[in-house]
């Protein structure tokens, strides 16, 4: 074989090669979506308007987020705010949740990819008491998690950062709020939901939790299919 031919030959089995490459990390992009870098994908504040109790769609001033409220304690979920109150702000609360509860936010057009190593949550958030507040989140096809990990008791409003990457999870039953098994480590390339919970009913101002506001930062992976979930919720 003389030496153009062969050239050629070589060349066209690189190119073949480098084609299949391509397209084998083009298919595991999308059965296994990984951001590559992290974006805020959304910063949920409330909208600053008197409070409400529960609280409603109507709080929520992010424009493409759907609100959920779940367990027996839901309709104690008080979007709070005191005029009073220097610098005092919009903020959820749990204290007279009278069982246990949860809130979760899902976005309407993407769901959001979680599986990076800088995929993070940023919360604002004071916990009173015995109560600790736990990243909540629902996968596509495997259902709603808890994060093993906790946020502490603090005396005033403080900002925590969790690594997605640094949590365990554990199942939870949405309807009760019941923590059930502790799950092996769950793909997070694809959330619906997420949200918060400190698993527990809230007696007062003593015993209860507080979130202003929450960051998500993640990559997304567009849904054709928006949220099923109404805007407004008929227990409201």
């Amino acid at each position: 074989m003389d030496t153009a031919r062969l050239s050629t030959v070589v060349l066209f089995q690189l190119v073949a090669m480098g084609c299949f490459t391509s397209l084998a990390q083009s298919t595991d992009d999308v059965l296994h979506p990984i951001a590559k870098k992290s974006q805020l994908l959304f910063r949920e504040d409330w909208k600053e308007i008197p409070a409400a109790l529960p609280i409603t769609q109507d709080h929520v001033a992010t424009k493409h987020l759907v609100l959920g409220l779940h367990g027996p304690g839901k309709q104690g979920i008080k979007k709070s705010h005191h005029v009073e109150v220097l610098n005092d702000p919009f903020y959820v609360w749990s204290g007279i949740c009278d069982a246990k509860w949860a809130v979760s936010l899902k976005p309407k057009f993407y769901r959001m990819i979680l599986s990076g190593d800088d995929a993070r949550v940023r919360m604002r958030t004071m916990q009173s008491g015995a109560h600790k507040l736990r990243l909540l989140i629902k996968l596509s096809k495997a259902g709603w998690y808890v994060s093993y990990k906790s946020l502490p008791t603090t005396l005033q409003w403080k900002v925590f950062e969790l690594r997605l990457s640094d949590l365990s999870w554990k199942r939870i039953d949405i309807d009760t709020v019941t923590v059930e098994e502790l799950a092996q480590s769950p793909s997070l390339a694809q959330v619906e939901e997420i949200g918060f919970t400190d698993l527990r009913a809230g007696n007062g101002s003593g015993e209860c939790s507080r979130i202003d506001w929450i960051e998500v930062w993640g990559g997304r992976v567009n849904s054709k299919i928006s949220s099923s979930r109404p805007e407004t919720n008929p227990d409201f």
